[in-house]
């Protein structure tokens, strides 16, 4: 995963992160953001079902993600 492809991902739908962002701007204490760094195809989104997979690839690629988004927020 490039540092591109880093600021390019959004692991939350469009509609999910302005939602979001416009509950962080009220000032919810009790806020809480689940962010998912496993990103697959469209087409080949199985979670939680009996066939569910992911291709080590993009394995490896949400653990770089969860770490430099934790990094970031540390800092």
């Amino acid at each position: 995963m490039t540092q591109t492809d880093f600021a390019r991902s959004a692991p939350l739908a469009t509609g999910q992160l302005a939602e979001d962002m416009r509950a962080v701007g009220t000032g919810h204490p009790d806020l809480a953001v689940i962010v998912s760094s496993l990103f697959t195809e469209p087409a080949d989104y199985r979670t939680h079902g009996l066939d569910e997979r992911i291709e080590i690839a993009r394995l490896y690629d949400g653990r770089e993600f969860l770490y430099r988004l934790v990094r970031q927020l540390a800092e």
